[in-house]
């Protein structure tokens, strides 16, 4: 009987190293796939608002940074925070380049508020190295979660 009970324990600790390491390897792969350099879509924002905007909440989330305007980016207190981007619900802190990029950015546009920009760079954990800051296109359409968000223009 103990015998029995001592191959059982073995098979429960083997099992659950097995799946241990598959999830361990599936994170792997998906940090993997985000190493190499994409484009994100999502709000231009400073980190003093944008941090308080990136709770989790899409919907909500964008809604606020949707919201967020221009004239509060550029603020002395704002703009010395540093920048990123609010996406799917999360904030994404630029690196120093980016910080320099945003402001540049921000400096030519015409936009007054919803800051809607493609953000091309790197992930490194939850940050971005930015390579470049370009907005988003005219009337750009995402679907997301069976829900559509349009970008309003300048009439």
């Amino acid at each position: 009987m103990k015998r029995l009970i001592l191959v059982f324990l073995a098979c429960v600790v083997a099992s659950s190293m097995l799946v241990a390491q598959e999830k361990t390897e599936t994170k792997k792969e998906a940090k993997k796939e985000m190493s190499g350099s994409h484009v994100m879509t999502g709000w231009l924002v400073d980190q003093m608002c944008g941090k308080k905007m990136g709770n989790g909440d899409a919907e909500k989330s964008n809604a606020k940074a949707a919201k967020h305007t221009k004239d509060c980016a550029m603020e002395e207190s704002c703009a010395e925070s540093g920048y990123g981007l609010v996406h799917d619900g999360k904030w994404h802190k630029f690196d120093e380049a980016g910080d320099k990029m945003a402001a540049d950015w921000l400096g030519k546009t015409d936009m007054k508020n919803n800051l809607m920009v493609n953000v091309k760079g790197t992930m490194d954990g939850d940050n971005i190295k930015v390579e470049s800051i370009t907005p988003a296109s005219e009337n750009k359409m995402e679907k997301k979660e069976g829900k559509t968000m349009e970008k309003k223009t300048k009439s």
